[in-house]
């Protein structure tokens, strides 16, 4: 709608675009100010001024890289502060000038965020010089970061650097480009001489981020500065990990076994292969400015450890593991680094702790507070993790670490991430899953694939050196991490509502499993479960090898079916043989054929119909004619209503549509004339009807779900299928059909007996296409062929399809199947409730992990505030500096980073108030203020 208005006034934006050309209302060559001759303006101010280039240069003393043009008498052109006579002063007010400036030997080049500026510079040589400090730190003080330590010429404003980073961070825009923009906006034809400054302007980037990273991780408080990083000391950390003595309770070592997991510290490891750097330049050459200080390990002990390992062929006994398939690819020439393995917590702020910069190696354990502490039990997460564990303590011990082994003791659990898993055999399937391991709630570990996806600009760091490389990741995986971090309060939020919703609904549905099944059959079941996660030499509650009968075997029990079912017909010979009882059960078995007969009629796919339909068709017409003369004498009611029919009888071509008018189906008044006793007794087998309806019902969709699962596994050519596809529409009607007939059943006794509180309502429910599956299927969406529902119901089957595990629902037609005659299909339900109860148990845990993780947040939030305020105490600040500027910079710092991390808390305590958290009552608001006027009255200062 906007675009639409605004397209009509597109003329008068192009005439103000053009106006702004020529100089406006500046008709005469006179400065505004001065009133000499005019011959400047500022394009990067707002105001448009006209002045000579004393004013101008005066006006610009605060914004010395503002982009100036010239009046030629024509035209205006590009110009510079410099032309009209700038100087950039350093040391001094922007105002002032210095009695012995030292000058720039060549003229200065400062790289700005609207282009590549010459100017002429001059440092402070007078008397205050020594006050101003060094050349560099003239530049610094005024926002200026050189590009060399040494006789600096070239400098990049902070503003540009500060762009610069975030754009390749979070555009992924390459520097390349983004240098190139800058240089066109300087000058876009390409007629003038621009200085290139590309490498400058990447080392300053480069020492940018460095500092940039130091000054966050507080190392300007520590007396050994940068070069006393401790390794991973500069990682942003996960608020949501347990972290012993920061955000842990006080008796989290003594609580039960059974909340012990809420304190489990859970981890992913997955490799990168898209992270490679070509063999360009050395260490040597090119070395890292923090090694080990924030993500990627340091090279020198790495390189060392690495050198054990030659040749080494990846082995593996699991199929569709295409990270070993990766690892063992020959196209690896050329480059010094094959991608990128590393670790990170996966549960909720998927940050990244450690990475190695390749792959051929297990895990190298980092010591981090929150990433290897010895004192929490972990779950461990590898998309080979079938491989991976293998002997994985004798490869732990040969890592230079002291106690490396002991990590195989702290995990507990072992599980491949849930997208993954897919990729396995059957048996890791099922006993890597997150889904049948207590303890790790609805996690997915698939933590480190969205750090991938958020890294996904790294591979533009394939052509650097590896000191470059390795800072640049440092950086990327630190902005990823602070991301999550700032996140987290909407996540977790987002979460938890969701958990509480699943946990309900999932809950319920357990509980509705268990209602028909006998109590000792209940607990033999639970103690099964608890025994395989006790002990997993025990046999899995959630396999089952039985294959169930063979399609040969479905196919002769249709056959048989058919065959009972044809005996079993009804037959009157005379009228006054019949009873009330028989007369309603041959309404009801006519009522059934008619069921069928509709279902045959509306998969005939031609106007010429089968002969077997034409048949059935003739034979339901000739027993209509028979139960009309039954139904005069029972319910003389309908004398009227048949009246209302074709005198010559039922249409032929209609018959399947003929109302029977039995007790159930006469209108409200109608309905009142009819015998008690006809209404009692239909009702009483309306109940029975749909009683076995659903047994037939279960009974067929277990045959249609093995039916799917052979065809798509074994049948293969033309012959075959074709076999295959006609059993299944055979079966796939009998569903049909007895599917109408439920319905038709469940519509009856609504009429006949409509009481809320009747019994029926209790055991049967409305039932909706979606609820025709098979107990392992999910709902599924509306396909547009029957073959494409097939792929559909098949996919399912097989791998659960789109639906994940945590998320599925049992319909409600397979509660009570336990009482269902068949031994096969009582164990395929005992999987079923063994799946339910880990789907209901996942969800439980999943809401009390997301409340002691929200619960940490908060302590982790708190404990990073009051640790920078402790940084900041002048006391200890004290011996780190004489001069008062640098002591009020480090508490200053210290002051604002503390009130970031308390406005994170206070965000996070409101986004999550109204969520009931059972410890909300005691957490308030934080406000490191308070704390700082604390202190200052303990130290006795005037507030």
């Amino acid at each position: 709608m906007f675009l639409t208005v605004w397209r009509d006034d597109r003329d008068l934006f192009l005439q103000e675009f053009i106006r702004l050309e020529g100089r406006g209302v500046f008709t005469e060559d006179c400065c505004e100010l001065c009133h000499n001759k005019g011959e400047f303006r500022c394009i990067d101010c707002v105001a448009v001024q006209f002045l000579c280039g004393g004013c101008i240069s005066r006006v610009h003393s605060f914004n010395p890289f503002h982009t100036l043009e010239k009046w030629t008498g024509s035209y205006f052109h590009r110009s510079s502060l410099r032309e009209a006579g700038h100087v950039l002063q350093l040391g001094h007010h922007p105002s002032d000038q210095c009695t012995s400036p030292q000058w720039s030997t060549k003229t200065f080049t400062i790289v700005h965020i609207n282009g590549v500026h010459l100017i002429d510079l001059a440092f402070c040589g007078c008397n205050h010089a020594g006050d101003h400090g060094t050349r560099v730190q003239q530049l610094l003080r005024r926002r200026l970061f050189p590009a060399t330590s040494t006789d600096p010429q070239t400098a990049c404003t902070f503003l540009l650097l500060k762009s610069a980073q975030l754009l390749s961070l979070q555009s992924k825009l390459s520097l390349y480009d983004y240098y190139l923009a800058i240089e066109q906006l300087t000058d876009a034809t390409g007629t003038s001489n621009v200085n290139v400054r590309y490498k400058a302007f990447l080392r300053c980037l480069r020492m940018w981020r460095h500092i940039r990273m130091a000054k966050r991780g507080g190392r300007a408080y520590d007396p050994t500065g940068i070069p006393g990083t401790s390794p991973g000391e500069l990682a942003v950390l996960c608020p949501a990990c347990p972290i012993p003595s920061v955000n842990l309770p006080s008796n989290w070592r003594s609580v039960g076994k059974d909340l012990e997991y809420l304190y489990y510290q859970a981890f992913g490891i997955d490799t990168c292969f898209r992270f490679k750097r070509r063999q360009v330049s050395s260490y040597e050459r090119d070395p890292e400015l923090g090694p080990g200080f924030a993500y990627l390990v340091a090279w020198d002990s790495y390189s060392e450890y690495l050198r054990r390992f030659t040749n080494q062929q990846e082995m593996s006994t699991c199929s569709g593991l295409s990270a070993l398939d990766h690892a063992n690819s020959k196209f690896t020439r050329g480059y010094a680094t094959t991608g990128i393995k590393g670790r990170d917590p996966s549960k909720r702020a998927s940050g990244w702790y450690s990475a190695l910069p390749q792959f051929f190696l297990p895990l190298i354990p980092t010591h981090r507070s929150t990433s290897h502490n010895p004192e929490t039990k972990k779950i461990a997460s590898y998309d080979i993790m079938c491989q991976w564990s293998i002997n994985l303590r004798d490869r732990l011990k040969g890592i230079p670490l002291e106690n490396a082994e002991s990590l195989d003791d702290q995990i507990i659990a072992r599980v491949v991430p849930k997208f993954h898993l897919a990729a396995h055999k059957e048996d890791c399937r099922i006993s890597f899953s997150l889904n049948y391991e207590p303890g790790v709630g609805r996690s997915d570990m698939e933590g480190p694939e969205r750090t991938w996806f958020g890294l996904q600009g790294g591979g533009s760091t394939k052509d650097q050196g590896p000191g470059y490389w390795s800072d640049a990741m440092d950086d990327k995986f630190g902005h990823w991490n602070w991301l999550k971090l700032v996140r987290l309060g909407t996540l977790l939020a987002k979460k938890y509502r969701n958990a509480l919703t699943q946990s309900v609904t999932h809950t319920d549905e357990f509980t509705a499993l268990c209602v028909d099944i006998p109590l000792e059959t209940v607990d033999s079941w639970t103690n099964r479960i608890l025994d395989w996660e006790n002990d997993r030499s025990q046999p899995n509650p959630y396999f089952n090898p039985s294959s169930g009968p063979s399609e040969l075997e479905i196919r002769r029990r249709l056959t048989l079916e058919e065959e009972k079912d044809e005996a079993a017909s009804t037959v009157v010979n005379s009228i006054n043989e019949v009873t009330e009882t028989k007369y309603l059960l041959y309404g009801l078995e006519l009522e059934d054929r008619q069921c069928k007969l509709n279902v045959l009629l509306a998969s005939a796919t031609s106007d010429l119909l089968p002969t077997s339909i034409v048949e059935l068709r003739t034979t339901f017409r000739r027993r209509l004619l028979r139960f009309r003369q039954l139904q005069v004498q029972y319910q003389p009611e309908t004398i009227s209503l048949l009246a209302q029919l074709s005198p010559t009888g039922e249409n032929p071509d209609c018959i399947h549509e003929t109302p029977l008018l039995l007790p159930s189906s006469l209108p409200p008044g109608t309905l009142k004339e009819c015998s008690k006793h006809l209404v009692s007794m239909e009702n009483q087998l309306r109940v029975g009807q749909c009683r076995d309806s659903l047994v037939q019902l279960r009974t067929k969709l277990t045959a249609q779900a093995r039916l799917l699962k052979h065809k798509y596994v074994h049948v293969r050519h033309q012959g075959p299928n074709t076999r295959s596809q006609s059993l299944l529409n055979r079966n796939m009607k009998k569903i049909q059909a007895i599917s109408a007939k439920y319905r038709h059943a469940f519509t009856a006794l609504q009429v006949l007996d409509p009481h809320d509180g009747s019994e029926w309502r209790s055991e049967f429910l409305e039932l909706r296409t979606q609820d025709v599956r098979y107990f392992s299927e999910v709902e599924l969406p509306n396909a547009p062929t029957q073959e494409r529902a097939e792929e559909l119901r098949a996919r399912t089957l097989l791998n659960g399809g789109a639906m994940p595990e945590g998320n599925r629902t049992i319909s409600w037609i397979w509660r009570g199947s336990l009482k269902d005659n068949s031994e096969d299909q009582g164990e395929e339900f005992r999987l079923e409730w063994s799946k339910a109860y880990a789907r209901s148990a996942r969800w439980n845990e999943e809401v009390l992990l997301l409340r002691e993780e929200m619960r940490r947040v908060l302590e982790f939030l708190k404990w990073r505030s009051k640790g920078w305020l402790q940084k900041g105490d002048i006391e200890l600040i004290s011996p780190l500096s004489t001069c008062p500027f640098q002591l009020e910079g480090l508490r200053a710092y210290a002051d604002r980073q503390a009130h970031i991390f308390g406005d994170l808390h206070n965000h996070f305590l409101g986004i999550w108030t109204g969520l009931e958290l059972p410890w909300q009552h005691l957490s308030e608001p934080f406000y490191p203020t308070d704390l700082c006027l604390d202190a200052m009255e303990l130290d006795g200062e005037d507030v």
